[in-house]
């Protein structure tokens, strides 16, 4: 029991100092026999940090303490001042930032204005790294995404994850994200489709530590579907265009997106969706073009690519107009206008006398006009067998 205590109590009143970077040949320091020396080293270590604690010493003549570390097992390394703790009722130090699983060797000493005590050395090493995370795994096909979940670590000290990733054709590893709490264990990585990379994880204690890396694991993320090939349009078809398209075989598939631009250099624009490998655009216009392209769409939403080929339709045309070739003037209140067709399409006429309609359904390539005055003004307008009128002819007037 008193352990326990004096252990939490040790813990409760540790005291960090400010380091020192300068070094010292201890070997060559002559010690003062009239200074007490430190006594009863005891210590606490973590990965990256160690505790100590010494009896209290209460001797006049000591000023306070010095500190010095250096590294085992390392040529290099030479005892460094890492404190100077100036007053002599202090029993406490915390040294941080080290690195875990670790040997240290570490000096203590009291001084005054004349110098330092006898030594007091002790080898102490911080412990070992947090273990790796244990399990991790990519779930592949996703649609934008790749899922990476993991084992939560069994240790009560992680706090939080960083996830690393490497892309495709390249060496580098880099961090993507960092993700909070120990008992979080995933991860969705926003990516383009069809996107492969490699990941791994670390877990991170409240103290900064991190562990070793996970295994590396890989995915790619869903493809896209299919593009569209060999889309036709009509250019006959009277206020109307018709697409039809090759429908690949897809299991994802859910519809076709259909798109239109007035020119091939302007916006495209969303016409219309639909399950079938058509598609009727009904222009409600003669002679009107549109260019096309056409996109599957799978369940997850995802749009197969654009080829950067569109193709072009076109409603019929209005025929040629007739062209007036004369007249024939039977009476005086009597006349004959003749014309002749300039579009085989052309199966009826309508006559036009002074900007009104006079006549229609007219099968033949004249018409006599009983109502003639002089001065009158004629045009022939002709009807394919749509219904599509053509332009009014040229204006043919009789005095």
């Amino acid at each position: 029991m008193k352990k326990s205590i004096k252990a939490s109590l040790f813990t409760a009143f540790v005291i960090g100092f400010s380091a020192c970077s300068s070094t010292a040949n201890l070997s060559e320091i002559t010690p003062l026999e009239n200074l007490t020396m430190v006594n009863n080293i005891r210590t606490l270590q973590g990965m990256r940090e160690i505790g100590f604690e010494w009896d209290p010493i209460y001797d006049q003549a000591i000023d306070g303490y010095k500190i010095y570390r250096r590294v085992l097992n390392d040529e290099t390394s030479t005892d460094k001042l890492i404190a100077t703790i100036n007053d002599r009722y202090a029993t406490h130090y915390s040294d941080n930032n080290l690195t875990p699983d670790t040997a240290y060797a570490y000096t203590f000493a009291t001084f005054n204005k004349h110098g330092l005590s006898k030594l007091s050395t002790i080898n102490v090493k911080t412990i070992n790294k947090i273990e790796p995370v244990s399990f991790i795994q990519a779930i592949a096909g996703l649609p934008n995404k790749i899922k990476i979940i993991w084992r939560p670590h069994t240790d009560s000290r992680v706090v939080k994850y960083n996830i690393y990733k490497q892309d495709a054709n390249s060496s580098k590893w880099y961090k993507l994200a960092t993700v909070n709490n120990r008992l979080s264990a995933e991860y969705l990585d926003e990516v383009k489709p069809n996107l492969y990379a490699k990941y791994k994880v670390t877990a991170l204690t409240y103290n900064g530590v991190e562990s070793d890396a996970s295994a590396e694991v890989e995915a790619i993320s869903k493809i896209l579907p299919p593009q569209i090939v060999n889309i036709n349009v009509t250019t006959n078809l009277p206020k109307k265009i018709i697409l039809t398209w090759d429908a690949p075989k897809y299991e994802d598939f859910s519809h076709y997106k259909i798109y239109y631009s007035k020119a091939s250099l302007l916006p495209f624009f969303e016409l219309a969706t639909t399950t079938d490998n058509s598609y009727e655009d009904n222009v409600a216009d003669d002679g009107v073009s549109r260019y096309y392209y056409v996109t599957m769409i799978d369940k997850d939403g995802l749009e197969s690519a654009k080829t950067g080929v569109n193709v072009v339709g076109m409603s019929l045309d209005k025929p040629k107009a007739p062209a007036l070739t004369g007249f024939e003037l039977q009476n005086e209140n009597t006349l004959k206008i003749k014309w002749i067709s300039t579009d085989n399409r052309i199966k009826t006429y309508k006559l036009i006398k002074n900007s009104a309609e006079v006549a229609s359904n007219i099968q033949d390539d004249y018409y006599i006009d009983t109502t003639y005055l002089a001065g009158d003004v004629y045009q022939v307008i002709g009807i394919d067998e749509f219904g599509i009128e053509s332009k009014a002819s040229a204006k043919l007037s009789v005095k």
